[in-house]
């Protein structure tokens, strides 16, 4: 072979070389990038596939009516080791979008409490009451009244894993400051799925986290803009959702919150991953 020649086969295999690493690091570019945000919206359909998400609804293994609110203890935990709870029959029982206090919940969490593997029956009007830091576990709000979870006092909380359907109001409320973190929820036809409280005695800011979420026909986050609100929305899967996110100018009773805006606007309204709306 020619120096020439043996100088052409060299450049040819040096080139080839090249190609072969350029295309390896770009598959490897697109992996991490499609891995990094989990994000899926179903186009009229009304189901969402999220693989971090339980979307299957549990079955009660017994039940049980309280006469007046169950509270839990500062830092103790309760196992409802799925179980209904319920108030029926009592001055708890559901009366219509009727704005009620806790004590017609069914549970009352102590702050540094937690409420984990229960189902919150149909026949209540509050559902769960936290009266500062708290953690919520695997918990289903079977259909709700006026509210699933209300927030109060200050601290963070925590909400992991379960499910709320028919709420024609709101999941969760928050009237106290801080941080709620929820990880890991379905949620099925709700008004908002989380509200920062538009017009209490005493305001806040407050601060919502929502990863690993599935949202089925309704807002998904309503906040101050105002009072310095933020929320974030990550790996989540929503179907039949017309607004992620509706902003507000709060105010102090009496008052109702005035809407000023909706959609994505940092940093009161943060939506990781492709801009969909």
């Amino acid at each position: 072979m020619t120096q020439l020649s043996l100088l052409s086969t060299l450049l040819l295999l040096a080139s080839s070389a090249a190609g072969q690493t350029t295309r390896t690091t770009s598959t490897t570019r697109t992996t991490r990038v499609t891995t990094s945000t989990i994000k899926w919206q179903a186009s009229g359909g009304v189901s969402c596939p999220h693989p971090a998400v339980n979307t299957v609804w549990p079955t009660p293994t017994g039940s049980t009516s309280y006469p007046t609110a169950s509270v839990i203890p500062a830092g103790a935990v309760f196992d409802g080791r799925m179980a209904l709870f319920d108030r029926k029959g009592s001055p708890g029982d559901c009366n219509g979008q009727k704005e009620q206090d806790e004590a017609a919940a069914v549970f009352i969490l102590e702050p540094g409490a937690t409420l984990r593997n229960a189902i919150i029956g149909p026949a209540q009007a509050e559902g769960v009451h936290c009266r500062g830091p708290c953690t919520i576990e695997n918990v289903w709000w079977d259909d709700v009244c006026e509210d699933a979870a209300t927030f109060k006092g200050a601290g963070p909380r925590y909400v992991r894993g379960g499910g709320a359907r028919e709420a024609s109001d709101k999941v969760f409320q928050h009237n106290g400051e801080g941080w709620l973190h929820i990880d890991g929820f379905y949620a099925n036809k709700y008004g908002k799925f989380y509200r920062s409280c538009g017009n209490c005695s005493q305001q806040f800011q407050r601060h919502v986290n929502i990863t690993n979420f599935v949202g089925i026909q309704g807002t998904v986050v309503g906040v101050n803009q105002n009072y310095g609100d933020t929320a974030e929305l990550s790996n989540y899967c929503l179907a039949k959702v017309g607004v992620v996110c509706t902003r507000y100018n709060g105010c102090v009773k009496p008052c109702e919150a005035g809407e000023v805006g909706e959609g994505e606007l940092e940093p009161f309204c943060k939506i990781n991953g492709d801009d969909w709306s």
